[in-house]
């Protein structure tokens, strides 16, 4: 488990090529073909990453709405549960885009 939790870091480059891959691509893009090796291995860290960034914010939103429940109710404040992590929309679309193009299609949807 400890390895699951080393960073990862991507470089920028990294990121733009990244950037650049989306479902319109499956078909086209092989990556569980051999000379896509590199670029597979950066997807899946990729998805490695935005997993753990998921799972970081639910588990942070869970705390502060745990630590939310012990204050007194006159601390509390309105938009006290909008602070905090917020995640793109777009990083679940993204991710099912990785998966899709991957062709791990109970995980793409």
């Amino acid at each position: 488990m400890a390895q699951d939790t080393d960073d990862i870091n991507l470089t920028p480059q990294e990121l733009q090529i990244l950037s650049e891959l989306d479902s319109r691509q499956f078909g086209f893009l092989k990556l569980n073909s051999p000379e896509q090796t590199k670029k597979k291995a950066l997807v899946v860290r990729a998805i490695k990453y935005l997993e753990r960034m998921l799972v970081q914010a639910q588990a942070e939103k869970q705390r502060r709405k745990a630590d939310s429940t012990k204050m007194n109710p006159d601390e509390l404040k309105d938009d006290d549960e909008d602070k905090g992590i917020s995640i793109d929309p777009k990083t679940y679309c993204k991710l099912g885009h990785f998966h899709l193009l991957l062709e791990d299609y109970s995980k793409g949807n």
